[in-house]
C-alpha cells in the first residue's frame, strides 16, 4: 500500500513523538490519506531511536521480568555495572514500579505476557519491509540470524527458561558447539562455552537513517513535523484533545501519543495514568575495520548485542534503572567496551558512546490502543527493548484503529486499563 498525498479535506491527526515509533505511526496514518502533523522538540529519530542495537527481533517473546528476578534486586543495587542495575538515588521513587515488576514476574503472568508479545511479533519483518519500502530505506534492513553466546555453564543454565519459552512460542532455536560458533565468526575469541543460533530476523545498519527516511517520506507527501514540545494535553468532550505546545494551543479530533519515555505525564492528562518507567540503555561504537562480524552477536550473560552497522560495530544493551535526569555513568559504557574487546580482540578504536532512555512498562508490554472512555485519543508507547522491532507493526495497528478498522489482534493485553 503506497501513501496517498492528503487532499484539502483530509482529516487531520496529531502525533506526539518523532522517534521511530511515532514516525512509523505517522507514515502509516498518512498512507490512509490523513493529514498528519508530528510534534517533537528534537529532530526525528534522535532520541532513543538513534542508539538501539538495530535488531528487528521476531524471537523477542521473553519479558524482562522472569520468575525469580526479585531475588536479583539486591545485586542490582550492589553492582552498578551488572547487566540489570538500579541507581541507589533512584531506588525509593522506583519502588512502586519494582513492585509491579515483581508481580509481573509470576510464572502465570510471564506466560501471559509472552503470549501477548507472540501475537504481535510474527508481523514485524513484513511490516518493516513494507514501511521501509514506502520510505525508500529498505536497503538498510538485512535478513539473517543472531548468534547467542554464553560465557559460562551457569550462564547457560540461567538461560534455559528463556530458551524454552521461545521454543514454546514457536521460535526456532538451535544449540551449536562453541567450535561451530567460532567457524561462523572466526574473529571471535574462544572465551565462551556455549552458543545458539536464532534464524529469521532482520537488523538495521543505520537506525537513525531509517527514522529519517520515514520523516522524509512524510514531509514529501505533505505531512508536517513541528519542532515543538507538547507541554499539556486536554481531552475534549466531543473527542480528540487540545494540545498546548511551544507554538500555542490547537485542537485535534485525533491525537496519537507516541512520545516514548516522555509519555507518562501526557498520558495522565489524557485520562490514562500508567506506570511508565525508564530504562537507561548504553552503547559503544567501535571501528569495525573490514568487517569482523557477519551477523549480530548477543553476549547473553552480559546483556548486550554487537551489531555490524554502516558506521561501525555497535555494542549496545544492558539496563540501568535510574530515571530521566541522572547523568550517564561512563563506567557502564566502559564495561560494555571491555566485554566486547574480550570477545573481539581485533576490534578497532572507540568511535563514540551514547546513553538513551527506553520507555518501559513493568510487565514488558507496550501501551497500545485507545484511552479508555475517550474518543479520538490513541496510545502507542512503552515498547521497552522492542521499539524498533514493533514500530512498524504498532504503527499499522494505530492507523487501523484511527480508521475504525479491526486491527486483527486482541489489544486487551496492551490496554492502559490493565493498570
Amino acid at each position: 500500500m503506497n501513501a496517498r498525498e492528503p487532499d484539502s479535506s483530509a482529516q487531520p491527526v496529531a502525533v506526539i513523538g518523532a522517534g521511530v515509533v511515532g514516525m512509523a505511526a505517522a507514515l502509516s496514518l498518512q498512507r490512509e490519506g490523513r493529514s498528519v502533523t508530528v510534534f517533537d522538540p528534537e529532530p526525528p529519530g534522535e532520541g532513543c531511536s538513534l542508539g538501539n542495537a538495530g535488531i528487528i527481533a521476531p524471537y523477542a517473546v521473553v519479558p524482562v521480568q522472569t520468575p525469580g528476578i526479585l531475588w536479583d534486586v539486591p545485586g542490582m543495587l550492589i553492582d552498578p555495572l551488572s547487566p540489570l542495575a538500579v541507581r541507589w538515588a533512584h531506588f525509593l521513587p522506583l519502588v512502586p514500579w519494582l513492585v509491579r515488576f515483581a508481580r509481573a514476574s509470576r510464572p502465570s503472568r510471564v506466560d501471559a505476557v509472552s503470549k501477548a508479545l507472540a501475537s504481535l511479533l510474527p508481523r514485524v519483518r513484513d511490516a518493516w519491509k513494507d514501511l521501509a519500502g514506502e520510505a525508500g530505506t529498505a536497503g538498510l534492513l538485512i535478513d539473517g540470524e543472531v548468534l547467542m553466546l554464553f560465557g559460562s555453564e551457569k550462564g547457560w543454565r540461567d538461560a534455559q527458561f528463556s530458551l524454552d519459552l521461545r521454543r514454546r512460542r514457536g521460535v526456532p532455536t538451535e544449540e551449536i558447539p562453541a567450535a561451530e560458533a567460532l567457524r561462523l565468526e572466526p574473529a571471535l575469541a574462544p572465551v565462551f562455552v556455549r552458543a545458539a543460533l536464532i534464524p529469521d530476523l532482520s537488523w538495521c545498519v543505520d537506525p537513525l537513517a531509517l527514522t529519517r527516511g520515514l520523516a522524509g517520506r512524510l514531509r514529501a507527501l505533505g505531512g508536517e513535523i513541528r519542532a515543538e514540545r507538547v507541554r499539556a494535553a486536554r481531552p475534549r468532550v466531543e473527542g480528540g484533545a487540545v494540545l498546548e505546545t511551544d507554538g500555542g494551543a490547537s485542537a485535534w479530533d485525533d491525537v496519537v501519543l507516541a512520545a516514548g519515555a516522555w509519555s507518562r505525564p501526557l498520558a495522565a492528562m489524557l485520562g490514562a495514568p500508567v506506570p511508565l518507567g525508564t530504562e537507561r540503555g548504553y552503547h559503544v561504537m567501535l571501528d569495525h575495520g573490514a568487517g569482523l562480524l557477519g551477523r549480530p552477536v548477543n553476549l547473553n550473560d552480559r546483556g548486550f548485542y554487537m551489531t555490524p552497522m554502516a558506521g561501525g560495530l555497535r555494542c549496545a544493551g544492558t539496563v540501568e534503572l535510574g530515571g530521566l535526569d541522572a547523568p550517564a555513568d561512563p563506567r557502564r559504557a566502559d564495561a560494555i567496551e571491555r566485554q566486547a574487546r574480550r570477545l573481539l580482540p581485533d576490534a578497532g578504536g572507540k568511535l563514540s558512546d551514547w546513553i538513551g532512555f527506553r520507555p518501559s512498562m513493568p510487565d514488558s508490554l507496550p501501551v497500545l490502543g485507545p484511552v479508555p472512555g475517550r474518543r479520538g485519543v490513541w496510545l502507542n508507547f512503552g515498547h521497552g527493548h522492542l521499539g524498533l522491532t514493533l514500530a512498524a507493526t504498532c504503527g499499522r495497528i494505530t492507523a487501523d484503529l484511527v480508521a475504525a478498522r479491526d486491527p486483527g489482534i486482541d489489544l486487551a493485553p496492551f490496554s492502559a486499563a490493565r493498570f
